[in-house]
Parts: structure tokens; sequence; C-alpha cells
């Protein structure tokens, strides 16, 4: 039996191949090599584009290949067998990877560390049917593993003994380690790379490689300390504000009638835009999709204007995080693209503000109740009577969405339960989703009208701007009929509409492109600031008319040329315009801020006359350098009081 064992063993043997050491070490760095460019290759864009910067930056090479050799030696070690490494750290980096190609084409914002913890909401929004799975890249992935792990089942490997293995792995984890300190997390080596717009952040992805901005990015949600920062200079600067405005009559161009508190409804539209304005279209005035915007936009009642969002395509959270805290986005870090997960404690924003001032706050939106961390992030910001996507029936979807009229219907049905029999004036924010993307036929279950255009264009942007433009109808017609109603409302209200971020529209602004319209092309602060831009409006219903001169209030806001604005200005504007000066500082400090810089977005600066400027006055330096400050220490030092 024991020689029938070791002939058995022999022909084990026999029937493997054995690699000595040079060829084992030649073939770990040709797989960690491979590694590193199938991670490329399933990543956005063209291989070849990104190649070209890497040869041009050859630093870049090495940057994307590390991690990969690091990962290939130490699972090399572990396991003993070179090609069962190079299967194990292909199955890592190219499944991260692929889910960056993913999330990127749905919500045009790259995969980063701190996405791990929305693995939950990734699952959803694969499950939902509306993603690309790419097919032929889950081939490539899983083809090309299954071709190292047969090699590794016919091909044995060379392999030291247990002490230099433990010693090899040790070595490489603390290569890695002082690797991520050193270089992964140099701000300074990844503001001199060149070749692309570092506010693009999917093209940064896309052109330095995704192993190296992953990397870079795995603390994605700082909040940049400002230099120069004193937690004890802010607050005896705030003390020295309180006590002046203390000195301020509180609604000081706000009341005819004295202390009047109206109900104040944000209703922030899913991609709303007025791209359909432009000269291309061919709608008439009643068949344009923004007929019922633009009839209440055009009311005496109303006043409307711009708004520079901190994001295209895609971030509605982080507009919502914008009006509310009036602190915008993009000035948190260059690292932050998703401002809520910057949220992890109760702050002052405008919720808490009107709360503490009496008012009955309330959330909306027909949504996941965990999206963007919402049910938290609302607790955190002031409101806990919070109403999502469960009071939603299956029949009030219209394609994928809960659609824009049953939005109203929910909206209508809050707004009479929470101001019926109450003293106190109603703060609702609500967010609808009816036009989310993506815009396919087959969002909804029925024909949608064509885009009436005064050009040809592809088959493809015909489709995009069809369904799109679509629900941008719905939401007009929505946003008139609850005008519509609170008309007919007896208690003073202010209605607050906009949109949340420009549609998506075509990869790399295909559909623009076609339309000749000036978005993504960044040529300068105009057209920069233009890809950026969103409608808003502010509405008094009759009962708020009839106690208030709105346009006389509307005058003393002194806005800017063209009523373009910042997002971090507009809930501060409808702050001023009910009288709160005094209530919170941050937010009167908002009030001077804007009029000095109207507008600040990927390094340009609207002045108040309408011109664009990339460097500041001293002046204007020390009211962005406030505001700067005012970040840090309400998110991150400030008591609530």
């Amino acid at each position: 039996m024991a020689t029938g064992n070791m002939v058995q063993e022999a022909g084990r043997s026999k029937a493997r191949l054995r690699m000595n050491w040079p060829i084992t070490v030649v073939i770990l760095l040709a797989l960690s090599g491979f590694a590193a460019l199938s991670c490329l290759y399933i990543q956005p864009g063209s291989i070849i584009d990104t190649l070209a910067v890497f040869w041009g930056q050859k630093f870049l090479i090495l940057l994307n290949w590390f991690p990969f050799l690091c990962l290939t030696g130490l699972t090399y070690f572990i396991c003993k067998n070179a090609f069962y490494a190079g299967a194990i750290t292909c199955l890592i980096g190219d499944l991260l990877s692929y889910v960056n190609l993913v999330k990127t084409e749905y919500r045009n914002d790259p995969f980063v560390p701190g996405d791990f913890g929305l693995l939950k909401e990734g699952v959803t929004a694969v499950s939902s049917f509306q993603l690309d799975p790419h097919w032929s890249i889950l081939a490539f992935i899983f083809g090309s593993i299954l071709i190292l792990i047969i090699l590794g089942i016919f091909i044995k490997s060379a392999a030291p003994r247990w002490p230099w293995r433990l010693a090899g792995s040790l070595l490489l984890v603390a290569s890695f380690v002082f690797a991520m300190s050193t270089v992964y997390l140099d701000k300074t080596l990844y503001s001199n790379l060149e070749g692309v717009d570092k506010s693009n952040v999917p093209l940064v992805f896309q052109s330095y490689g995704f192993a190296y901005c992953f990397l870079h990015n795995y603390n994605l949600y700082p909040v940049d300390k400002p230099d120069g920062y004193s937690k004890a200079e802010m607050e005896s600067w705030i003390e020295t504000t309180t006590t002046d405005s203390e000195n301020i009559e509180r609604n000081d161009h706000a009341t005819a009638e004295e202390n009047l508190q109206p109900n104040i409804i944000f209703v922030m539209c899913e991609a709303f835009s007025d791209i359909s304005d432009a000269d291309v279209f061919s709608y008439t005035e009643t068949e344009n999709p923004l007929y019922g915007y633009h009839v209440v936009a055009n009311s005496p009642q109303a006043v409307s204007g711009h708004l520079v969002i901190s994001n295209y395509g895609a971030g509605t959270a982080n507009s919502e995080f914008d009006v509310l805290t009036g602190i915008q986005t993009n000035m948190l870090s260059e690292n932050t693209s998703s401002a809520f997960r910057v949220v992890r404690r109760n702050i002052n924003a405008l919720p808490r503000i009107y709360t503490a001032a009496g008012y009955n706050s309330y959330f909306m939106h027909p949504g996941i109740s965990w999206y963007y961390n919402r049910s938290s992030v609302y607790r955190f910001l002031g409101i806990d009577d919070l109403v999502f996507e469960e009071a939603f029936a299956d029949q009030e979807m219209t394609g994928w969405r809960i659609s824009d009229a049953a939005f109203l219907q929910q909206l209508i049905t809050d707004i009479e339960a929470r101001t019926q029999d109450s003293q106190q004036p109603l703060f609702a924010f609500t967010v609808s989703i009816e036009n989310h993307q993506s815009y396919m036929y087959q969002k909804y279950y029925y024909e949608v009208p064509k885009a009436e255009l005064n050009i040809p264009v592809s088959d493809e942007a015909m489709e995009a701007l069809s369904v799109y433009l679509h629900g941008v109808r719905n939401s007009s017609d929505m946003l008139l009929e609850l005008t519509e109603y609170l008309d007919s409302f007896a208690e003073p209200t202010l209605l607050i509409f906009f949109g949340d971020h420009r549609p998506t529209l075509g990869q790399d602004y295909s559909v623009y492109r076609e339309l000749g319209l000036d978005v993504g092309l960044d040529t300068d602060g105009a057209s920069t600031i233009s890809t950026y831009s969103v409608p808003w409006l502010i509405w008094g219903n009759q009962a708020y008319c009839q106690q208030i001169d709105f346009q006389e209030q509307i005058a003393q806001l002194d806005l800017p040329a063209g009523n373009l604005i910042s997002s971090n200005y507009l809930g501060a504007l409808v702050y001023e315009l009910t009288g709160m000066h005094g209530a919170d500082p941050y937010f009167d400090y908002l009030q001077s801020a804007r009029r000095c810089l109207p507008v600040i977005s990927h390094g340009y600066y609207m002045l108040p006359d309408g011109s664009y400027t990339q460097v500041l006055s001293e002046e204007q330096e020390a009211v962005f350098d406030r505001l700067d400050k005012w970040k840090y220490y309400r998110l991150r030092d400030e008591a609530l009081r």
C-alpha cells in the first residue's frame, strides 16, 4: 500500500509543471501588471487615452501598478501559487473597477472607499434593471480569473518557507501603508498632475487611473480646515455679530403686519432645467414643457432666476445640503463629493433655526429613506417628521418613479394635516423624483411626445430629450397646480421651487453638443457656470401678498444681474425675506456675503454687476475666507445654542 501511494504522488507530481524562482518572479510581475491593465480597461473611457496620459506623466504608471504588485505578492505568500494570487488580485481589482464603471455611468460620480457604506444602494440600483450590466466586461473578468485558476491547477510555483513568507507579507503590508500615507494621500502630488480639470471628478478617475484615484480618495468626506482657522476667534466674532444683531429689529423688512410667519414650502424638483427655452426648440408658448413654470415665474407674485448648483448631472443631496445649511458642497474639500456624508451630528441649519422660531418642520421625498443617508441627516438638520416612499402606493408610479402628480397629492395631504388646527406655521422641504435618469423610452410605459426641434439630431439624442422633457412637462404642470392650490389657502405661504442639477444627457455632454448648447464647454466663467445653472423661483400666495408688498420685498434683496446666485444663498434669501435676521449669525452673514460674491463656482466668481473673475479683491477674499471658516466651525466645532 505504501509503495502504491508513493507512485500515485509521483504521478501527480509529473502531471504538474513546476516553475523555478526566476520564472515565478517574472510571472508574479506579469500578473500584477495584467491586473493593473485590466482595471484600466474596465474603467470608463478609452484605455488608449488613459495610457497616453500615463505616458506623459510616467509616475502614474507606478501609482496604478504598485497596489496590484503588493496585493499579488501578498496573496502569493499566503497561497504559495502565483496564478491563484493573480486570480485573487484580478477578482478584487476588476470588480472594484467594474463597480466604478457602473456607478459613474449611473450617477456621474466615481466609486470611492466611502461607498462601501452604500452597498445596499448599489444592489438596489443594479436590481432595478436601469443600469447597463456590461456583460462583455463581466465575461472578461470571470473568464480571465477562470483561466488563471486552471493554470494554477496545472503549474506549481516555487515557494519560500513560512518564515520568509511571513517576512515578505509584513514587508509588503508595511510598504503599502507607507505609500498610502506618503504618496497616495499627498495632495500636492495630486494637484500637480496635469491634463485634466480637477473639478471634473469622473474625468480625473478616467485620466489618472481608477486604482490611484480610489486610494487617493480613501477618506472621501473630509471637511478641510482653513488656513488660520481658530475656534476661539470664530466664537469671538460670532459674539460680536450676535450683539450687533440684537440692535436690529427682527422682521426688519419682511412685515407690514408685525411678526408675520408664513408657511415656507421648498420643492426641489429632480433634474428640472429650462433647456426647452433654447432657440433650437420649436415649441409654441403653450406647448413648451415649461409652460406651467413660465406662468408662475412671470406672475407678479413671484421672483425667479438661476441657481448655480455644486454638481452637474447628479448629486441631488448636495443641493439639499447647500440650500439648507448655507454651506456650498464644493467648499468642503476637494475630495468631498457627497456633502450629506460629512453631516455626523446635529448642526444649525434652516430647519433647526425655523423650529426654534416656532415652526413645525417636515420633510417629504418619494424615495428610499436610507438613500444618501437622508433618514439620519435630516434629523441632524433639525427635522424629525420624515415621509418617504412608504407613503406612496405602487399605482402612483409613472414608469420607474413615483409621479410628480402623486408627489403633489401627498404634499397637499401633508400640508393640510400639518396646518389644520395648528397654531404653528409649517417649514417643509420636499424633493421630487419622477424625472430622475435614465431617459429611455421604456422609462414610461406609454409613448411620450417627441421633442420639437429646429435641427436634426441623432436617434439617441431624440430619445433622451423626448423622455426628459416629458418629465419636465409633468414637473411644470405640478408646480402650476400647486400654486393654484396654495392661492386658495387661507394662510400666508411662500413657495420656493428649484432644480437640483442639470440632467445628464448622453455621455460627455453628447446631447448638449448636438444641440449646440453651452454646457460642459468650460471656455470661460459664463460658460462654466452655465453648466451648473438651474431655474429657481420664490412665489407668495394671495394671502401672503395681501399683507406684504412682495415686489418691494424683492427689491430690498439687492439681487445681482440676472438673479443668478449660488445654491448656498437660496435658503438665506428665504431667511431674509421672512425677517429672520438675528436668529442665526451665519445666515445673517450670508446676507452680506451674497451681496459681495453672489456666485462662487468651480474656480470662477460672478460679481453683483454680472461680470466674472478668477481673481478677488482684498475685500472679496475676506468674504470668501470668512465663508470658508464658517464652514468648518459649523460642521466640526459649533455647539448648538
